[in-house]
């Protein structure tokens, strides 16, 4: 029970060590998941009239290197009409008031860069596109509000009286989340009812390559628009490295803490370990000194005995530690990488914990009067 406190800190020293460096690669893996790729190309000003995204900039932008793809998706600058599954006034059916919902156009592409999946149905398409073609593809919360089921596509919905057919309900995505209250429809089909002014701000969305990221932000503007690259916003996805690294440093800091409170708790318990010995080896003490024991002798003796009890601590805390790691990983389908190094300097650890747990008892020791330790 003396070296626990001891056992436990460099144990969970190890561990820290050890599960931080075999997790690393996994915790990359999961943040680059997350990651955004995705930088939005907005106009800077919609109210002039320059007009930088058109369909012969997103097909500039798609040749410059380290662009993966790019699509158009953006929402109509008109007062978005109300939307319903009936033409009949009067007719019950469901619908949604004007303004309650966002009407948003985009090419065939948008949806796939968006991550938009899919409950049922399909997305838009290069013909529909082409053919001004009035389709939608809507979000699963607009359809739960118009009480339309998987079952039910293709379903056929009114924008003010205007006849759509749903292909496709949207039920999730993780980078535009305003597609689950929209419906999508083709940016022709949007100029076609709503007139070119209604879709003259799209926003580009381009997906670009993770380590061409800051390179390609700053060569858009002048791809879309040679003549006023001032007048393109680019809206550059915050660095999850830089999260990435911040939020392990903290958990690691933490861990660490909680490995120095072991270490400290170790030190206690060899410290009241090694005074509760002292005590009750007064007369053992009374007796080495009446035999010709010097102070330090004593002193010596008890140190020794403390800085033992770190040692053998340590050990068996890097033992412990390092099989923790082995199982640690295995569960989580980790590569293990064992910090052999701090495994190997773990022992010094607790040593010198015990060193510095066992100065306050060699000093009481020492001080012992042989005379009255013998009488006792």
């Amino acid at each position: 029970m003396t070296t626990i406190g001891t056992v436990t800190g460099i144990a969970m020293l190890i561990v820290v060590l050890g599960a931080a460096a075999s997790a690393q690669g996994n915790v990359e893996k999961r943040f680059d998941a997350l990651a955004s790729l995705e930088l939005v190309v907005q106009d800077a000003d919609p109210g002039d009239d320059v007009l930088p995204i058109d369909e012969a900039a997103v097909a500039r932008v798609k040749q410059l290197s380290g662009v993966r793809a790019a699509a158009v998706l953006g929402e109509v600058n008109d007062d978005p009409p109300a939307v319903s599954t009936s033409n009949i006034p009067g007719l019950s059916s469901e619908a949604v008031e004007s303004g309650d919902a966002s009407i948003m156009y985009a090419d065939s592409q948008a949806l796939g860069l968006a991550s938009a999946e899919l409950l049922v149905g399909r997305g838009l398409t290069r013909f529909e596109l082409d053919s001004s073609a009035p389709v939608a593809v809507i979000g699963a919360r607009l359809a739960k509000t118009l009480k339309i089921e998987r079952e039910s596509i293709p379903a056929a919905i009114y924008l003010d009286r205007r006849h759509f057919v749903v292909s496709g309900i949207i039920a999730r995505t993780s980078i535009h989340p305003e597609l689950l209250s929209s419906l999508v429809i083709p940016t022709s089909t949007a100029a076609k009812y709503f007139g070119a002014a209604a879709v003259r701000s799209p926003n580009l969305m381009v997906i670009s390559e993770r380590t061409a990221m800051e390179q390609v932000s700053k060569l858009l503007p002048g791809y879309i628009s040679p003549i006023h690259p001032d007048a393109v916003l680019v809206n550059v996805p915050p660095d999850a490295n830089a999260l990435r690294d911040q939020v392990s440093g903290d958990l690691q800091a933490l861990l660490l803490a909680l490995a120095a409170a072991g270490l400290v708790i170790g030190m206690v318990s060899i410290a009241n370990a090694t005074l509760a010995s002292v005590a009750e080896r007064t007369a053992e003490i009374g007796l080495r000194r009446a035999v010709g024991a010097r102070r330090r002798d004593v002193a010596a003796q008890f140190l020794l005995e403390s800085f033992l009890l770190g040692a053998s601590g340590g050990v068996i805390g890097s033992i412990l530690g390092l099989v923790a790691v082995i199982v640690l990983s295995e569960v989580q389908g980790w590569s293990a990488h064992l910090p052999l190094v701090a495994a190997f300097i773990a022992p010094l650890v607790g040593a010198l914990t015990g060193l510095m747990a066992g100065f306050l008892p060699a000093d009481r020791a020492s001080r012992v009067d042989p005379a009255l330790a013998l009488v006792a």
